[in-house]
């Protein structure tokens, strides 16, 4: 098994490469007649529409935050452009630079592609599955709990067959009225949410 961005779900958020994001508009706005009826195509407004062209939005207080933008969306775009040597998701998986689940700052950085079936891919999808933390819940952080601090570090290590992890920090919890110590890893639920639309289970 390997995993492709072909196989991720559509609300995956990707982070594009400068100079590609700007060819892909281009080409885009060409092909559909201009960013108006592109917009008018996507269903979208012409301000979200800017800021995925741009990478940036507007934040309160004048600051600007990067502006990831769906899986979704960008294969609507591709199939809009059919046929186009930019605008294509091949071209798209060789230039994300990062990619997360919609809300949350976890990301992965540096992606892999594809995703291989190895020793550390098979690992991580048993420890999800087996322990029942691969869940898909709104508003849920996607964790990984051992009583063992060495084998949340592992785990941890484990997921650089996704990419870079832009945040790692493990921390420690009582989960028992006998003060047992467990050791929790949070990281990006993009990962959970890959795996699952890759198995096709829930």
């Amino acid at each position: 098994m390997e995993i492709s961005l072909e196989d991720f779900p559509d609300d995956i958020y990707v982070l594009l490469r400068d100079d590609f994001r700007k060819k892909f508009f281009k080409e885009a706005y060409g092909i559909n007649g201009g960013s108006r009826r592109l917009c008018v195509l996507l269903g979208v407004s012409r301000t979200s529409l800017e800021s995925w062209r741009r990478s940036y939005q507007k934040k309160r207080f004048g600051m600007l935050g990067e502006q990831f933008f769906s899986l979704g969306k960008i294969r609507k775009i591709c199939c809009l452009c059919n046929g186009s040597k930019i605008v294509n998701m091949s071209s798209v998986e060789k230039n994300i630079i990062s990619y997360r689940a919609i809300s949350g700052n976890l990301s992965i950085l540096n992606p892999i592609f594809p995703i291989k079936n190895n020793l550390f891919l098979g690992e991580i999808i048993g420890h999800l599955l087996g322990d029942g933390t691969a869940q898909d819940i709104e508003k849920r952080t996607s964790r990984y709990s051992n009583n063992s601090k060495e084998m949340v570090i592992a785990f941890a290590r484990k997921l650089s067959c996704f990419g870079e992890l832009n945040k790692v920090y493990i921390y420690p919890y009582e989960y028992n009225a006998q003060h047992n110590i467990n050791y929790s890893f949070s990281f990006s639920k993009a990962i959970t949410k890959i795996l699952l639309n890759k198995l096709k289970i829930n």
